[in-house]
């Protein structure tokens, strides 16, 4: 019996993830056409691919903590708005100092 529902769940994670990729991929193609989005999307590439290593290693590691400190806040907390609050403030540091992330970028 655990074995089968581990393999619903498994299945629905794999059809909800599909689906996800595959509203995220249209949703980029739109922006990628779009003719005054194209010029500004390929800025931010092009600059994300001039940092240098030095400073990839330093906005990873203040990434990597932030991240962890919100997992820690949102676990610290018992309420959903102390949850919220907690994970929010740390996610909000990260987009606000530009952080890079493989899994948020």
């Amino acid at each position: 019996a655990r074995v089968k529902s581990l393999g619903k769940v498994w299945t629905a994670n794999f059809i909800g993830n599909f689906a996800g990729s595959l509203a995220i991929a249209a949703l980029v193609a739109g922006t990628f056409s779009n003719p005054t989005m194209a010029p500004w999307l390929a800025a931010v590439a092009a600059k994300k691919c001039t940092v240098t290593i030095p400073m990839a290693i330093a906005k990873g590691i203040g990434a990597n903590w932030l991240v962890n400190l919100g997992i820690y806040f949102g676990n610290l907390c018992n309420s959903p708005g102390g949850r919220i609050v907690g994970i929010w403030l740390p996610v909000w540091t990260f987009v606000s100092l530009g952080f890079e992330h493989s899994v948020a970028n």
